[in-house]
């Protein structure tokens, strides 16, 4: 997870814990630093989880090439910093998508799908994302404002896959 704080052209980018991250400051944060200011959400992503993370945190011999921030919600930078959000989730949205250009190396925003919210429905677009290599759906409120922290307003469908095994000595 990826909070990118972008201020009079300046990006800064934190991990969920608070973190600031610093490896992607000339490819991600130099892109993101172009949108204009306000908190962008995302996730960092690459090829393998493992290799992204070994990048993130590394001193030398840094390597982040294929990596992108797949970009899920904005806040205008007067509501990040008072920790009130006023915009729907919907309209949030809205103005991602026309700030974040069509074609970039380092940004994508990520498709919404609106389906009827049924259990059946939302889990057939859960198996068809699992199917293309993603851990599940996130199912969102449009009208909600951001919540700082955790709520109803989002939630996850997550698959977990797991085995029984006899334990031999």
């Amino acid at each position: 997870r990826c909070f990118s704080v972008v201020e009079n052209g300046n990006a800064l980018m934190y991990a969920r814990s608070g973190k600031l991250i610093t490896n992607f400051d000339n490819t991600i944060g130099e892109e993101i630093s172009k949108l204009g200011d306000g908190c962008y959400d995302g996730e960092i992503m690459g090829k393998d989880f493992i290799e992204l993370m070994r990048q993130a945190y590394r001193k030398e011999d840094v390597n982040t090439d294929g990596t992108y921030l797949a970009l899920f919600d904005y806040l205008p930078i007067r509501e990040w910093k008072e920790r009130q959000a006023k915009l729907s989730c919907e309209q949030r949205y809205s103005i991602l998508v026309k700030r974040v250009p069509k074609i970039s190396k380092h940004l994508r925003v990520v498709q919404r799908l609106s389906t009827a919210s049924s259990y059946q429905e939302i889990k057939k677009l859960h198996d068809k994302f699992v199917l293309e290599g993603y851990e599940g759906v996130m199912i969102k409120d449009l009208d909600s404002p951001y919540i700082f922290g955790r709520g109803y307003e989002v939630m996850k469908l997550k698959a977990f896959f797991d085995s029984d095994c006899e334990v031999v000595r």
